[in-house]
């Protein structure tokens, strides 16, 4: 994941060894040894890297080096979305956060979930509606991603048993590839915690504009500075695609995938609204896709 540009694009480098440096003191973990490793097995590395308090700050520094990067060819984001921990990376860069507060905020987001048993996560091919019924204590509604599809949440024995429920029913499901339940009951020990962790940061009014995951509506600015809200962020359903649509709704724009892979821009070509995104690329080649990072 960013291996190409990593080893080639000095100022990428930077950005991303200060992030991956800056989370190793905290965690007391050398991360570079789990994204950049040439001796571990792909299985094995994908295994250390599913682990919540490795795969938090690792995604944000490399999400954020990216966005560095895009901003250095001069391409400044007109408003930004990220979907649950990315959220912080559009916090940070509309300056919410100050890049050192952001990190210690996902370290420690990673340490508290990592802390709790695990959990499972399933996407459902239903919309919000149509799973509700299925939803109860031990499971729950994690995000919305499309018009006709989800994720619920929760104590591992129950995922499984609503997605044998389904396939009977013949509804399409996929486990999400997770150890924790997050945006879910399970998370509800920590929060106390985490809310006071936050509470002591120094947290200012948005400088560019990003969609608050709690409501998929622009964020406003006395929200973004309160441990209340990033307390309710971490707990809530990720309004995901509600979050696309009031992108969409603000006319044609061009969309980039600030990240590894296709995932997002899939998701916002399979939207109602998808001729308002005419242009909608990915800036990291997918795993499947045999191309140099920095060619491409």
């Amino acid at each position: 994941m960013t291996r190409g540009l990593y080893d080639t694009v000095d100022s990428f480098r930077k950005d991303l060894d200060q992030g991956l440096s800056l989370a190793s003191d905290l965690l007391k973990t050398e991360l570079r040894s789990f994204l950049f490793n040439d001796h571990v097995p792909d299985e094995l590395a994908r295994r250390q890297l599913s682990q919540t308090v490795i795969a938090q700050p690792v995604l944000f520094s490399t999400e954020y080096a990216l966005a560095k990067l895009l901003q250095r060819h001069g391409i400044e984001p007109a408003g930004m979305l990220g979907h649950s921990v990315s959220e912080y990376v559009s916090a940070c860069l509309a300056e919410v956060f100050s890049f050192e507060t952001a990190l210690e905020i996902v370290c420690k987001r990673g340490q508290l979930v990592q802390s709790l048993p695990e959990g499972s996560m399933l996407a459902v091919s239903l919309s919000e509606s149509e799973i509700t019924p299925y939803l109860s204590d031990t499971i729950t509604l994690g995000s919305t991603i499309a018009k006709e599809q989800c994720v619920v949440s929760g104590y591992p024995e129950s995922v499984y048993q609503l997605a044998m429920t389904l396939e009977t029913e013949g509804i399409e499901t996929k486990p999400v590839q997770v150890t924790r339940a997050f945006h879910s009951m399970m998370l509800d020990r920590i929060l106390d915690e985490f809310h006071d962790f936050v509470e002591e940061k120094t947290l200012s009014a948005p400088r560019r504009r990003f969609i608050s995951g709690l409501d998929g509506e622009w964020i406003h600015a006395p929200d973004a500075q309160t441990a209340d809200y990033w307390t309710k962020q971490l707990r809530s359903p990720v309004r995901f695609y509600e979050g696309l649509t009031t992108l969409l709704n603000e006319g044609p724009a061009t969309f980039l995938e600030v990240g590894k892979g296709t995932m997002l821009t899939g998701l916002v070509k399979a939207h109602p609204l998808s001729k308002n995104a005419p242009s909608c690329l990915n800036i990291i080649p997918a795993s499947y896709q045999a191309t140099d990072e920095v060619n491409f």
